[in-house]
């Protein structure tokens, strides 16, 4: 039987995340390897676009809470406030 190890973070450390992957899974560094070279293409906005859950009107609350169900238990479980 296989055992996979699940590795569950907040989304602000995605990059630290795939390091590690790549570092324990590949034995790769993934920090020597230029961003050029990577070919990295991050989805990001440089406007601070936030705003309160509430205010979104009721279609769009109800959307993304089915689309996030699962990373909100798995990260309820695994990740618990302190």
């Amino acid at each position: 039987m296989l055992k996979y190890k699940l590795k569950i973070k907040d989304i602000k450390h995605t990059d630290e995340s795939i390091d590690e992957v790549f570092a324990e899974c590949y034995n790769i560094d993934q920090k020597v390897v230029s961003d050029k070279d990577r070919n990295i293409f991050k989805n990001s906005t440089s406007s601070n676009n936030t705003f309160a859950f509430n205010d979104l009107d009721e279609k769009t609350k109800s959307s993304f809470l089915t689309r996030t169900e699962f990373d909100r238990k798995l990260y309820t479980k695994y990740c618990p406030i302190k």
